[in-house]
Parts: structure tokens; C-alpha cells; sequence
């Protein structure tokens, strides 16, 4: 007779125990699941589009949006880069994928194109007969814009529409500059768009009252508008940390920055205390309170008339990231699960044939082992 150890026996029976402790909550219902002790598993296998319908979208992002940002900029170095090496300028202006000058002592042309061909490899310097330079982005240049811009479009989409992990979104690039995004279980399509037509930039301003040129105006979200400095003084990218939180018993936005902008907002906050300054939100002044004090330690707060759902939306939207680019929707569509439920119900038959036939073969072939193998396969 054949004897087995009983730490056998007791090791086979725990491992047939907590598979069926660990599958359960797939043939639970979901009022059921949510009902379950907190140490109890609860997690389940997550079916896709097909199985459980769910939205689908085809986003274009615009990369020319990102292009024009990129020659703006560039603008801006090429007068910077004139007015250090003390020279002036008769003209300059934005072309086609770059910038052109004309100096007013050609004699300087050639330090500024060696100091701009130095500043990045995907630009191409080059000057004409007349004198005039023009500083442009090489094809392979755009061509790392554009890839650059769509990756790190793909993955802001990630974080915002799957933070937890638990929804496993299908997100994949499609031809140039287009997306695919497919979110299983998602009923309502407005949803996920508003999750992704938030570029959230955000972005803190010193107010300005002189009206110079370098200010701007900007609406507020309370209404009317506000004159603000162009250049940031913190950046949302500095931002390392945002989580829903409560201050005076309204709803706010707490965040953390990290060390370059802990100690910048520390300097700024410290020199203009009494001074409002403004917190934007894509091109949007969201809040302009004043500097009661030198704000330092990198923690601080974001106040205005939120709800609590715009509380928790804005702070997902700045723990992901802010989008490269605008994304705008080429296709939509919302799939139900009719196909799915088509499949499960022939797969459910499939299976319960096939484990009756390898049942009765297991126990006919091998006898008591046969049976053991059987407990285990089920």
C-alpha cells in the first residue's frame, strides 16, 4: 500500500485551498467582492474590451502645437544668444520650422552660428548671400520632437486613465501622431475624455500691475481677467507629489516640490511677501492669493472654489504629468459586450466538457492518482 507523508498531505491541501480561496472572487458578484474583509483576496482576472465592452479611442496629438512651442523658444535663445555676445539686430522672425536675423554688423554672424550650431545638434545653421542666418530644426530634429512628443503622450494616458494598475488599458501608438486607447469597463466616454482634454500645465506667476511687455493677461476661473508675468517662477514639472486634501474645511490641493523648486518657491515667497501671486492651470488663473509669509520646506497648498471631485481630478492630473501636447479625439467609439458575452458562454461550455472528459480519463487510466490529479486540475 502506498504511503504518503502527512506534510505531504497537509502542503497539498493548503495549496488547494488558497487557489480556490484566490479564484473565488472571480465567480463572486460585485456587491459581494466589495463586502469582503479588507485581508480577504478580492482581486479578479481583468477581461478586455471584447469580454466586457468598454470605450474606444483613436486621439491625434498635435505635434505641430509642440513644433510651434519648440521655434518660439527658440526665438527667445537666439535673442538671448545676440544680446550676450553684445551685438543688435535689424530684423528677426519666425519661419517655416525656425528663426531668421539679420545683424547689423554681419561681421557677428559667425560666433552666433557657432554658438547656436553648438546649442543643439538638430538644428541647422546656415546663412544666405545677403547676410541673413537662419536657425532651423533639421527633418531629423522634428523627427525626435515627434517621437518624443507622442511617448511621453502614451505614458501621461497611462498614468491618468490606469494610476492604480488595475484596469490594464490597451494604449499604443498608431502610424505618426495618432493613439489607440481602450479602456475595459469603462460605461460613460465623456469620462475618459475629460480625464484626457486637460493639458494640465500648471505653472506659478508673480501678478504684475505695470502692464509691460513682459506680462500677460489671462482669465480667471472666478471670472475677469488678471495681468500676470510671463516667466514662471515654478513649473509643474518641480511638483513631486499632489493629493487631495482639506484646509478650513474647504476642499484644496496639498503638493510637494522638490528640491529646486522647494528652495526657489522659498526665495520668490520670501522677497514678495505681501504680494499675490497667480497659480494657472492651462492658460487659466485657477487662484491669486496673496503671500502671507516666506513659504518654505517644499509642502504648500492649492485654495480656490473647488469641489471635492475637482479636488481629486486636478490632483491626478498633476500626479501624472502634464500632456506634451493637445489630444484631439479622430475617432470614438463605445463597444458593448454582446460579442464578449457570446464567448464567454461558449468557452464556459468548452471547458465543461473538456474537464469532464479528462476526468473520467484521468480515473479510468489511473485509478486513484487519476483522481488526486483531477482535484488538482479543478
Amino acid at each position: 500500500m502506498v504511503q504518503i507523508e502527512r506534510w505531504k498531505i497537509f502542503l497539498i491541501l493548503a495549496v488547494c485551498f488558497f487557489g480556490l480561496v484566490f479564484s473565488a472572487p472571480n465567480l463572486m458578484k460585485e456587491d459581494l467582492r466589495s463586502s469582503l474583509p479588507s485581508w480577504m483576496p478580492s482581486k479578479t482576472v481583468n477581461l478586455g474590451l471584447d469580454l466586457q465592452g468598454g470605450v474606444h479611442l483613436l486621439l491625434d496629438v498635435d505635434v505641430d502645437g509642440v513644433i510651434k512651442e519648440r521655434v518660439d523658444d527658440l526665438e527667445q535663445v537666439v535673442r538671448r544668444e545676440i544680446k550676450d555676445a553684445d551685438l543688435r539686430y535689424r530684423e528677426i522672425k519666425e519661419i517655416d520650422g525656425g528663426v531668421r536675423f539679420l545683424l547689423r554688423e554681419l561681421e557677428g554672424n559667425s560666433e552666433i552660428k557657432r554658438s547656436l550650431r553648438n546649442m543643439d545638434e538638430g538644428l541647422l545653421v546656415d546663412e544666405d548671400d545677403e547676410g541673413y542666418v537662419s536657425v532651423i530644426f533639421s527633418a531629423e530634429g522634428l523627427k525626435k520632437i515627434e517621437d518624443e512628443t507622442v511617448s511621453k503622450s502614451i505614458e501621461v494616458i497611462r498614468r491618468r486613465v490606469d494610476e492604480d494598475g488595475t484596469k490594464e488599458p490597451i494604449i499604443q501608438r498608431q502610424g505618426e501622431r495618432r493613439i489607440i486607447l481602450q479602456v475595459p469597463g469603462a460605461e460613460d466616454p465623456s469620462e475618459v475624455k475629460g480625464v484626457l482634454e486637460k493639458t494640465a500645465k500648471l505653472s506659478f506667476h508673480l501678478v504684475d500691475t505695470s502692464f509691460k511687455a513682459t506680462s500677460k493677461t489671462l482669465p480667471m476661473a472666478e471670472g475677469g481677467s488678471i495681468n500676470i508675468k510671463r516667466r514662471a517662477i515654478l513649473t509643474g514639472d518641480m511638483l513631486v507629489n499632489a493629493s487631495p486634501s482639506f484646509s478650513d474645511g474647504m476642499p484644496v490641493v496639498s503638493f510637494k516640490l522638490n528640491a529646486t523648486g522647494a528652495k526657489r518657491f522659498c526665495d520668490v515667497t520670501r522677497k514678495h511677501t505681501n504680494e499675490p501671486f497667480a497659480i494657472v492651470l492651462d492658460d487659466e488663473v485657477i487662484s491669486a492669493p496673496n503671500i502671507q509669509t516666506a513659504i518654505c520646506g517644499g509642502q504648500a497648498i492649492i485654495t480656490g472654489r473647488f469641489t471635492v471631485q475637482e479636488v481629486n481630478d486636478l490632483s491626478l492630473l498633476l500626479r501624472a504629468g502634464a500632456l506634451p501636447a493637445d489630444l484631439n479625439i479622430a475617432e470614438e467609439r463605445t463597444v458593448g459586450p454582446s460579442l464578449g458575452a457570446d464567448s464567454v458562454e461558449a468557452g464556459k461550455k468548452a471547458s465543461l466538457v473538456g474537464m469532464v472528459l479528462i476526468f473520467i480519463f484521468m480515473a479510468l487510466s489511473y485509478g486513484r492518482f487519476g483522481i488526486y490529479a483531477n482535484i488538482a486540475l479543478m
